[in-house]
């Protein structure tokens, strides 16, 4: 027969080279092809620029109504706040606002509350202007401070005296008493105040034993 036309296909197929694959031409690569690659891995999102840890929750104040042993309590739950949400007050006019509104509107507080209001409140402007925080806490201790659970404090811690307690509820009942009487125990004569009076709670041989000691506490604590 005849050669074959230079340049053709001897295998029969078709000519221009084909798909050695055996697969359509222009297709996908036949079997002797590389595997497919797997996506990369997914990166995470980018964080967000005003995510916030969320902020640790505490109880408001509760509403006080004029109990005199309450007061104290009332002003430390107060003062809590102002320190645990420092960004949401930005001067003493707030605060003091604050706290007013956390102070009952009815009977010897009502009173109280709307003669505060009046004193401090412009005639003309109707705004409500009151005076330091500082000032306002004198205010309010004049008005509702426990005098009489001070000095019935004071009377009961010169007789607290250890007996059979245990040492450690004698401590806590000590410190208990001694911050109802208001004594500071951060002043040097408070200090000292509070250790003569810890001491003579005391059983003497306790008592000597602390005498004994070197050096000698020169703190309450």
């Amino acid at each position: 027969g005849n050669p074959p036309p230079p340049g053709g296909n001897p295998g029969g197929g078709n000519p221009g080279g084909g798909n050695p694959g055996g697969g359509n031409p222009g297709g996908p690569p036949g079997g002797g092809g590389n595997p497919p690659q797997a996506p990369p891995n997914p990166q995470p999102p980018a964080k967000d620029p005003y995510y916030r840890t969320p902020m640790i929750k505490i109880n408001p104040p509760d509403v006080f109504d004029g109990e005199r042993s309450d007061m104290q309590n009332f002003i430390n739950q107060c003062n809590s706040w102002f320190t645990m949400y420092e960004t949401s007050f930005q001067n003493d006019i707030q605060r003091v606002i604050f706290i007013l509104s956390y102070i009952s509107g009815k009977g010897k507080t009502g009173q109280w509350k709307q003669n505060y209001h009046r004193v401090h409140t412009d005639p003309t402007t109707r705004r409500f202007f009151p005076p330091s925080l500082a000032q306002f806490d004198a205010d309010f201790q004049k008005a509702f401070g426990a005098v009489q659970e001070i000095q019935k404090a004071r009377r009961q811690i010169l007789k607290l005296e250890q007996d059979k307690k245990d040492i450690d509820d004698y401590i806590t009942e000590f410190n208990n008493m001694a911050g109802k009487a208001q004594y500071d125990r951060y002043s040097p004569d408070g200090n000292a105040l509070l250790i003569t009076l810890f001491e003579k709670g005391l059983p003497d041989h306790t008592t000597r034993y602390i005498i004994g000691m070197r050096p000698m506490p020169d703190n309450i604590d």
